[in-house]
């Protein structure tokens, strides 16, 4: 999500902004496992998923994830850092 202030300050830096077409709605979902399910019924290929890594599910939320999209032999790549 960007407004102007955040387009000021991502040009200045020179760094990008990337969207995501799933949302895992991590903040307001408290059943860890309803985040998996919801996140996993929605993978396809190019996907980008949103998760806060301010969650403290977080990292069993993300294992599942990506132990899902192993066995469905999806690969999970980093987004390149535009400043390296």
């Amino acid at each position: 999500v960007t407004n102007p202030t955040i387009a000021k300050a991502v040009r200045i830096l020179g760094m990008q902004t990337i969207g995501w077409n799933i949302r895992s709605f991590d903040t307001s979902i408290k059943n860890p496992d309803q985040v998996i399910k919801n996140v996993t019924s929605k993978i396809k290929p190019g996907a980008i998923i949103l998760l806060h890594d301010d969650r403290p599910d977080v990292p069993k939320i993300l294992e599942a994830i990506l132990l899902y999209a192993q066995e469905n032999n999806y690969t999970c790549v980093a987004l390149p850092n535009p400043n390296q």
